[in-house]
């Protein structure tokens, strides 16, 4: 988990969601998870307590499986994974960019990136 972030001495610069760590969390960036805790996250990235409620219930659908999902739960999830990617987008702060790749529990993509050049452009 990151520790300078708390100080802004160490910026977040992406971020990504990710499933394929069941006993972390979400939001990562490169391959450090960042957070878990909300008021964390809130202050580093500035997302609403409603994404975070949202990505970590979408983390916990994976991380809770017993066995190996079926096609239809994937492209579920996967859909779910593209349209939290997008609400991210809109809400991290400034300067912050959304990595678009959608991977299932460690395995590459399989689909390119999300179509959308994620990154904060609000100023």
């Amino acid at each position: 988990m990151r520790m300078a972030c708390g100080d802004l001495e160490d910026p977040i610069r992406s971020v990504r969601l990710w499933d394929g760590e069941p006993e972390a969390g979400p939001f990562w960036e490169g391959g450090v998870l960042i957070s878990n805790d909300f008021d964390e996250l809130h202050k580093w990235i500035g997302i609403s307590r409603e994404l975070f409620e949202d990505a970590m219930a979408w983390h916990e659908e994976y991380a809770s499986l017993r066995t190996k999902p079926n096609d239809d739960w994937k492209r579920q999830h996967f859909d779910r994974q593209r349209e939290l990617l997008q609400r991210l987008a809109s809400e991290v702060r400034p300067g912050i960019e959304v990595d678009g790749r959608t991977a299932r529990a460690g395995q590459p993509p399989t689909d390119p990136p999300a179509p959308y050049g994620i990154s904060s452009a609000r100023a």
